[in-house]
């Protein structure tokens, strides 16, 4: 088991959180928060010394609405300082990723929850502006304005 992977497994043993390890360098798990379940995996790349974590929407983009859910992320994203939005125009998925590189050093499990909390936090912020498009007939420019 590699430097990451021994950091992400002690965070979570410490906050007595479940995953599941999907193969070696994989991890799903979940989270509840006030607004919906959010659905999470984190993916280790051994030979770039890296962790991403994914934050996913738990529904996904009817091909109608992909323009204007497009538009979203890419408002979203403008001069996001860490993580990104990302839109699967195949499937409609939505998720957030976040990125960390620990090539030159060793990582810490504090460091990673705040990767989590960066993933989820900005889940919880943009999740109602989703589905204020998607399913409320809101403009981008409507469902941004309440946040």
């Amino acid at each position: 088991m590699n430097s990451i992977a021994k950091a992400f497994e002690a965070l979570f043993e410490r906050q007595e959180w479940r995953f599941f390890k999907t193969d070696e360098n994989n991890y799903a798990f979940g989270f509840n928060s006030e607004v919906n379940r959010f659905n999470l995996h984190a993916t280790i790349e051994d030979q770039r010394h890296t962790l991403t974590i994914y934050s996913q929407v738990p529904f996904q983009v009817p091909p109608g609405r992909m323009s204007e859910i497009a538009e979203l992320v890419s408002r979203a994203n403008w001069n996001m300082i860490l993580g990104n939005f990302e839109l699967d125009y195949d499937d409609g998925e939505i998720r957030f990723k976040i990125s960390q590189s620990f090539r030159f050093r060793e990582p810490d499990p504090d460091e990673i929850m705040e990767l989590l909390d960066c993933a989820l936090s900005m889940m919880q912020v943009y999740y109602t502006c989703f589905g204020d498009v998607i399913y409320g007939g809101q403009t981008v420019e409507e469902a941004l304005s309440h946040m």
